[in-house]
This record gives C-alpha cells, structure tokens and sequence, in this order.
C-alpha cells in the first residue's frame, strides 16, 4: 500500500513493515513544474508554492506535534529533482533491503 501524505508517516509509526519516504526539492525545481503544471507566472508560482509549504507544515504539525520537513521522521529522504525514475528506483531498493 502506498499513501502519499496525511501524515501517514506519523499515523502508521506504529505498524510493522512501515517505510516512510519523504520526497523533496529544490524550490527552484518546484517553482519551474507549478508553471509548467499551472501555466503560472513566475510571481505566482512562488507564491503557490509558499503557501502549499505552510499548509502542509501546519496539518503535519496539528496531527503529529512534529516538524514535517524533519529528516528523523522518516525512513528515507529523497530529492525528486534527481527524477523520477531514479527516485522509484531508490525507494524500491529501500523496500528489497527492509522486507
């Protein structure tokens, strides 16, 4: 099973065979994707992205009392700017060296 957000990290910590990934970037790389995505300009973009970061650090924050960008809460910590074939590579190996 793969979730993607919610804290799932935080909400799963205490199950067996839980692997916790979490997937970041430069914010430059994110700004370019939200303009790609959005067709936003570069002021907008920058201000998406600003507040999508505090939205997701104030839910993790509410639900788990824990910093969501923190490294120590999870398994794995990846840069999706290095790709996305190369990050599925990297957490499936992950997977193969846990289980």
């Amino acid at each position: 099973c793969v979730i993607v957000g919610r804290a799932s990290d935080y909400i799963l910590r205490d199950y067996d065979n839980v692997i916790s990934v979490f997937i970041h970037a430069p914010k430059d790389f994110r700004v370019k994707n939200i303009m790609e995505m959005y067709n936003d300009d570069l002021d907008s973009a920058i201000e998406n992205v600003k507040k999508s970061d505090v939205a997701r650090a104030s839910y993790y924050r509410n639900i788990s009392g824990k910093k969501w960008n923190d490294p120590k809460n999870y398994t794995m910590c990846i840069d999706s700017s290095v790709g996305f074939d190369i990050c599925v590579d990297q957490i499936c190996n992950l997977y193969k060296c846990i289980k």
